[in-house]
C-alpha cells in the first residue's frame, strides 16, 4: 500500500490518555494483593511486550483514596518521567503510579499493538519532548497533542503479525535460556552445595565455612581473580556520549536473567574509551551491579565487545588458571551468597556494595577434577545460551529494521 494513504493523528484522538497515582504508604489497608499496581521500576531489565504484575499491589481502599486509575487489558503503558520511553501492554486489568500516561485506545482506529510498536519506534523522539528541571517528563496535555501518521486498521494488524512473530521467537529464546540457567544452578546446588558430585565419598573435613569434603579449600575472591575494579564514567574526562561508536553499560544494561540488553546501552568515542583503561570489558569478565539495583550478574561475551561500563558495575576477572569462571559465577548467583553480599551494602547517597567487600568474599574451591566436569558440562549449556542470545540479536536489529521501515509508511505487504 502507498503511504499516500496513511493518515495523521494526534494521540488524543486516538486514544484516552490515562495518569497514575499512589495511594498514602502510611495506610496498610491501600496496599494489598487485590490490583497490580505498576511502577517504571517494574519495567527495567526486561523488553517484553506484556506485563501482568509488578513487585506490589494495592487494594479497592488504596484505589479510591489516589489519583490511580483500574486500567483494562490491552492498555499501552508509557513511562513519561524517571525515565521516559518505557513501554508494555497491560495483559490484565491494573494499575500504576504516576509515572506513567497510559493509553487505552480507540479499536475502531487502531491497533494496540501497533501503537506500542509506534511509540516504540518513536523514543528518542518523545524523550526529546520532555521538559523539567529535576527531570524531563512528558505531560498528559503535551502527549495528546502529539501528531504521528498510522495507516488503515487492517494494514496495521498486518504489520503486528510480522513483528510479533519475530518477538515470538526472541521471547522463546530468552525462556530457553532461562531453563537454561535453571538446570546449571540445579547442578551447581547438587554438587556444591549438597554435596552430591560425581564420585563422593562421603568423607568431610571441618572448615571455617563448616564441613567439606575433604581435597576442598577456601579463598577469597581477590584471590581467585586478576583484578576487581568497577567503570567509570566519560563525564569524568570531560567526554560526552555520541550517537554511534563503542558500547557504554549501565545498570540498566544487566538484566534480572543475566543477559545485557544492548539496546539500552549508550556509546562513547574509540577515543575516550581508550582513555577510560580501567573499565574496557574483555570476554568472561563478570559484571555485578554494585549501586542502584544491586546484585545483578552478567558474563560478557565477544558479541558485546569493545565496550565499556560505568561505576555502578563492579568487574571481576577470574584468573581461570585457578578456578572457571562459571563456577564463580554460578557461586555468586547463589541466594545465600547475595544476601551475604547486601548484608555488607553500604549507605551513603546510594546504596552500594564496596570492592573490597568482593574481594573479600569467602569461595569454596572444589578438586580440580569436579571443577573440571563442571566446567565441560557448563561449557554445553553457555554455548546453547550464546547461540540463543545471537540470534535474538540478529532477530531485534531485524525486528528495529522492518519498525522503522514500517513506520515511515515505505512498506509493501
Amino acid at each position: 500500500m502507498s503511504s499516500e494513504e496513511w493518515r495523521t493523528f494526534k494521540l488524543g484522538d486516538i486514544a484516552e490518555i490515562v495518569g497514575g497515582g499512589t495511594p498514602s504508604t502510611a495506610k496498610d489497608e491501600y496496599w494489598s494483593d487485590d490490583i497490580p499496581w505498576i511502577t517504571p521500576r517494574d519495567l527495567s531489565g526486561s523488553d517484553e511486550k506484556y506485563i501482568s504484575r509488578g513487585e506490589r499491589n494495592i487494594s479497592q481502599n488504596g484505589l479510591e483514596n489516589s489519583s490511580a486509575k483500574l486500567l483494562p487489558a490491552g492498555t499501552v503503558l508509557l513511562s513519561t518521567r524517571a525515565p521516559i520511553g518505557y513501554l508494555r501492554i497491560a495483559l490484565n486489568p491494573l494499575s500504576t503510579n504516576q509515572g506513567f500516561k497510559s493509553l487505552i485506545t480507540k479499536p475502531d482506529l487502531v491497533s494496540n499493538e501497533f501503537l506500542y510498536y509506534l511509540l516504540k519506534s518513536q523514543v528518542s523522539y518523545l524523550k526529546s519532548v520532555g521538559v523539567g528541571s529535576t527531570f524531563a517528563e512528558i505531560s498528559g496535555g503535551t502527549l495528546s497533542r502529539l501528531e504521528f501518521r498510522f495507516p488503515p486498521l487492517h494494514e496495521q494488524i498486518k504489520i503486528v503479525e510480522i513483528l510479533s512473530l519475530l518477538d515470538e521467537k526472541i521471547d522463546l529464546n530468552h525462556k530457553t535460556n532461562q531453563t537454561l540457567q535453571e538446570i546449571a544452578q540445579a547442578i551447581f546446588k547438587e554438587w556444591f552445595v549438597d554435596f552430591n558430585y560425581p564420585g563422593a565419598t562421603g568423607e568431610m573435613v571441618d572448615s571455617k565455612m563448616g564441613l567439606l569434603p575433604k581435597g576442598w579449600r577456601i579463598q577469597n575472591l581477590g584471590e581467585l581473580s586478576s583484578t576487581i575494579t568497577k567503570g567509570t564514567t566519560p563525564t569524568t574526562l570531560g567526554d560526552n556520549f555520541v550517537e554511534k561508536g563503542v558500547r557504554f553499560l549501565r545498570v540498566d544494561c544487566i538484566d534480572e536473567t543475566y543477559g545485557i540488553d544492548e539496546s539500552k546501552s549508550l556509546f562513547i568515542t574509540q577515543e575516550t574509551h581508550e582513555k577510560l583503561r580501567r573499565s574496557q570489558l574483555m570476554q568472561n569478565d563478570i559484571l555485578i551491579t554494585i549501586a542502584g539495583s544491586i546484585g545483578r550478574l552478567s558474563i560478557v561475551s565477544e558479541r558485546v565487545l569493545p565496550a565499556n561500563l560505568n561505576q555502578a558495575i563492579g568487574i571481576i576477572r577470574i584468573d581461570e588458571n585457578i578456578v572457571p569462571v562459571n563456577y564463580i559465577f554460578q557461586y555468586l548467583k547463589q541466594p545465600i551468597i547475595r544476601n551475604k553480599l547486601l548484608s555488607g551494602v553500604t549507605q551513603s547517597v546510594q546504596a552500594n556494595i564496596s570492592l573490597q567487600d568482593l574481594r573479600s568474599l569467602l569461595i569454596i574451591i572444589p578438586s580440580k577434577q569436579i571443577l573440571l566436569s563442571y566446567k565441560i558440562i557448563l561449557g554445553v549449556i553457555q554455548g546453547y545460551i550464546d547461540n540463543n542470545n545471537n540470534q535474538s540479536t540478529s532477530l531485534q536489529k531485524i525486528r528495529d529494521l522492518l519498525l522503522s521501515k514500517f513506520m515511515r509508511g515505505d512498506s509493501k505487504l
